[in-house]
């Protein structure tokens, strides 16, 4: 038996022996699986469980009118952050943050409560809020430096810059169009639990580290904007119109030296305004040109010698059946030659120069200007406009485009088709952008003008200006656009606006003028459109008094030397021209549409710096370090500052600080 019984006893030792190597094969199987086949695998899991990654916006490139002016700036503000896993109190810490920062306290406790290591609170908080914040000296609350947008001149040419988002992405104008640009690297910021479950931040923090955006300069006037927006606005107010376009452009270069439409928008807190009123309308809407589009027709047919300045046309006493169709002239005109034609603007006459220049010349003279193909510009938008294509021509299609309908146009491509009469027949590409500069300053890329096409020869268009000319004499319908010491060539238009969705046109209108000063030298191109005026609705009564401003104080701020004396002038009294500046610059928190809010004082006294000679990005930057709040008058470098420096006073105190260009008093 005892044989027996040692055997049994070695068999089960062996077994035990066998399970337990198999048991540690598959144990060494499953860690060589996990430490060495998974390892990449499940570090990311791991990664992903216990850290978050946010993304941090850098200090967007600035944005600077033709004379260096900013336009757009960004500034490094701070936005607040929690780390849920440091704090105790969980509602009364929601309580003091929400009064502190305005948010909802049911949302942010909610925050708190979940289960991210990292939560914003409010992103861009003003220098008041943060020192609210700072002084709750609260655990698991911290700051983050992140770029803010900021547009010290409010609406101004808003449309045309566009705004930018709460993650720094530019979302209209040219804020979306060289986002790539203007938006610097975004820096990523991960948040990790440690051993304890606590938050910290791991990696990335140091905003001094953050590839900041370059700048762009663009074509725009400062001043000239100002005089086209506040010109604009008037007469916008005087139709009691729906909204206004006004364009300025030097013909030479296609350079565009004010874009203003009304109503406008504060871009500093974009999402007030309702989403019609923050595009730009210049580059994105299409009508029907009416009779400006008269003085494209003559051009043509008087290239194509398919007619003469001399040429007389018999107007049918104001009614014509043309093609089927019955048309008709304001006012009744008999025998007119192509020059009255013009300054009267008969649709009858235009019909029959148009009539004698055929379909096929027609049409190619409205490709030529522009019309049917998007301006070229850079901008996001740029819409082609409305031209049946020739083969769709039918008599009655050339009848109406020889008076500006059955075609749309945008207003950017009538200010450049005027413009080619104005500069001696080339077409010039509409320039909204000349240089691409360094965060430091130095231009890394130019943009230079490009000349389309030549569409007319010189001599046509010195004739062309001559017709354009008489549209402002007495009589003519572009009477109200003369100005005070400068010849005008100018063309008013009145158009019906085509129904929605339906075929026809509606009762409502766009009243509109165009032209060039001084007339035979142009320095600048004007285009204003007033769309649905209320009343009266003709080009040459809402909108030929707003080209008349925007002439005379644009002509005078640029130095242009007035060529017919005041006794040859209308003798309707003129006030006397007075240009006046932008309105001063605001402080991020009037900007941001108010005052800001309450502050709790501060004991701490801080000395004020010495602004002088900063630019107004600079002393911004300044301030905000300080925990100052200046705000600035004019524009260039700082000449002066009240109260003076090295004077202590309370934080969040307003300074006062004056800008100057260099040479400018």
């Amino acid at each position: 038996m005892k044989p027996l019984v040692s055997r049994w006893i070695r068999m089960r030792l062996a077994l035990v022996a066998a399970l337990y190597l198999a048991g540690l094969a598959l144990v060494l199987a499953r860690a060589f699986q996990l430490q060495v086949l998974d390892r990449s695998r499940l570090a990311r899991l791991a990664e992903r469980q216990h850290s978050t990654e946010i993304q941090v916006t850098p200090r967007r490139g600035p944005i600077y009118d033709r004379q260096m002016q900013e336009l757009a700036v960004s500034l490094q503000v701070d936005s607040v952050y929690i780390r849920p896993g440091e704090i105790e109190a969980r509602k009364i810490a929601a309580s003091r943050l929400a009064a502190a920062l305005g948010v909802n306290e049911r949302s942010l406790l909610a925050k708190i409560e979940g289960k991210s290591p990292f939560v914003w609170v409010k992103r861009y908080v003003t220098p008041s809020e943060a020192r609210v914040v700072a002084a709750l000296n609260m655990p698991g609350v911290g700051f983050l430096k992140e770029g803010r947008r900021y547009y010290p001149h409010r609406t101004l040419a808003a449309k045309l810059l566009g705004f930018v988002g709460m993650d720094g992405e530019g979302l209209e104008g040219l804020e979306r169009r060289f986002d790539n640009v203007l938006r610097g690297q975004t820096e990523t910021v991960v948040a990790t639990r440690d051993a304890a479950g606590r938050s910290i931040l791991d990696r990335g923090a140091s905003p001094g580290e953050r590839e900041n955006g370059r700048g762009i300069v663009l074509t725009i006037d400062e001043a000239i904007q100002y005089i086209a927006e506040t010109e604009l606005t008037a007469a916008v107010q005087r139709a009691r119109a729906k909204r206004g376009i006004a364009i300025v452009m030097d013909p030479h270069t296609g350079d565009i030296l004010a874009l203003a439409e009304s109503p406008g928008f504060n871009p500093n807190v974009y999402g007030a305004a309702p989403p019609e009123h923050r595009k730009c309308l210049a580059f994105s809407t299409t009508f029907e040109p009416g009779s400006t589009f008269k003085i494209f027709v003559v051009a043509a047919a008087i290239e194509e010698d398919a007619v003469r300045p001399s040429d007389r046309f018999y107007c049918e006493n104001g009614s014509y059946g043309f093609a089927g169709r019955t048309i008709h002239d304001v006012h009744p005109y008999g025998w007119l030659d192509v020059a009255d034609i013009v300054k009267h603007s008969s649709n009858i006459g235009a019909l029959k120069i148009a009539d004698r220049l055929g379909q096929n010349r027609l049409y190619r003279y409205v490709r030529g200007f522009g019309f049917g193909a998007p301006s070229g510009a850079d901008f996001p938008s740029d819409l082609p406009g409305l031209l049946p294509p020739l083969r769709r021509w039918s008599r009655i299609t050339q009848g109406t485009v020889a008076f500006g309908q059955g075609i749309a146009i945008t207003p950017i491509q009538l200010a450049a088709a005027l413009g080619a009469i104005a500069n001696g027949g080339v077409l010039m590409r509409p320039r909204l952008v000349t240089a691409e500069v360094s965060p430091e300053g130095p231009v890394l890329r130019r943009f230079d003008p490009v000349a389309v096409r030549r569409v007319i020869s010189e001599e046509t268009a010195r004739t062309i200006t001559r017709l354009m000319k008489r549209v402002t004499e007495k009589g003519g319908t572009g009477e109200a656009a003369r100005t005070t010491g400068y010849a005008v060539a100018g063309k008013t238009g009145t158009a019906q606006k085509v129904k929605e969705g339906v075929r026809g046109y509606s009762s409502k209108r766009i009243g509109s003028f165009i032209g060039f000063a001084p007339a035979d030298d142009p320095r600048i191109v004007v285009a204003v459109i007033i769309d649905e005026p209320t009343g009266v609705a003709y080009g040459g009564t809402v909108a030929a008094p707003a080209f008349r401003g925007i002439v005379e104080k644009t002509l005078t701020y640029l130095d242009v030397p007035p060529e017919i004396p005041v006794t040859d002038a209308p003798s309707k009294k003129t006030p006397t021209l007075e240009v006046k500046k932008p309105p001063r610059s605001q402080t991020p928190q009037e900007a941001r549409g108010g005052p800001a809010p309450a502050v709790t004082p501060v004991a701490l006294q801080t000395g004020i710096p010495d602004f002088s000679g900063l630019s107004m990005r600079e002393a911004l930057a300044l301030a905000g370090s300080r925990n100052l709040e200046i705000v600035p008058e004019g524009s260039g470098v700082a000449v002066s500052q009240d109260p003076p420096p090295g004077i202590s006073v309370t934080p969040g105190q307003v300074l006062r600080v004056r800008f100057s260009l260099p040479g400018s008093s």
